[in-house]
């Protein structure tokens, strides 16, 4: 899409106000207002490779929850890895010995866990998101996906194998997500 500087300006003063509020309806507003910030510099850097099918609005509106839908998904992961780190720590630790700090780990583990699952095929990606984050049965997912309940199946089975393989070194504390 060619857009000169002066549309871009006009587009963000249109609709930057909105996307801050269609944006807070699931995150906070200092999340909201980065995210929408980061979708309008993600649109002005790629507006020659974009392809808008209708209205430039359905796209920027668009791009802005699936924004804050992995930021609602990479956050609960976070929580998920921090505590099953947490209950792994009171496994391991022993009296009189200091343990890691949590939110050090907790960041890190989290990065790896995000860094697997991206590697993933994206169909396995949005199945594993599906059922073991948003906690959607296999008939819910596959009416999502438009894919038959066995490809669900087959897809959890997959993502699974391929995250336990690249995260086999911190099984014990991925185990309640994978």
């Amino acid at each position: 899409m060619e857009l000169s500087r002066s549309e871009f300006d006009s587009l963000f003063l249109r609709y930057y106000p909105g996307m801050c509020a269609y944006a807070s309806r699931w995150v906070n507003v200092p999340d909201a207002e980065d995210i929408v910030q980061d979708v309008f510099v993600s649109f002005w850097n790629n507006r020659s490779k974009i392809k808008i099918e209708k209205k430039v609005s359905i796209y920027l509106f668009a791009a802005t929850r699936n924004r804050c839908m992995s930021l609602i998904e990479r956050d609960i992961i976070k929580r998920k890895v921090t505590a099953n780190l947490h209950e792994e720590a009171m496994n391991l630790t022993h009296p009189g010995k200091d343990s890691i700090p949590e939110a050090l780990v907790a960041e890190e583990l989290t990065q790896k866990f995000l860094a697997a699952l991206d590697s993933l095929p994206d169909l396995a990606k949005k199945t594993f998101l599906l059922a073991r984050v948003h906690g959607k049965s296999h008939k819910e997912i596959a009416d999502a996906l438009g894919i038959p309940r066995q490809s669900v199946n087959y897809r959890l089975r997959q993502a699974v194998a391929q995250l336990r393989r690249d995260l086999s070194d911190f099984l014990p504390i991925f185990i309640g997500l994978i």
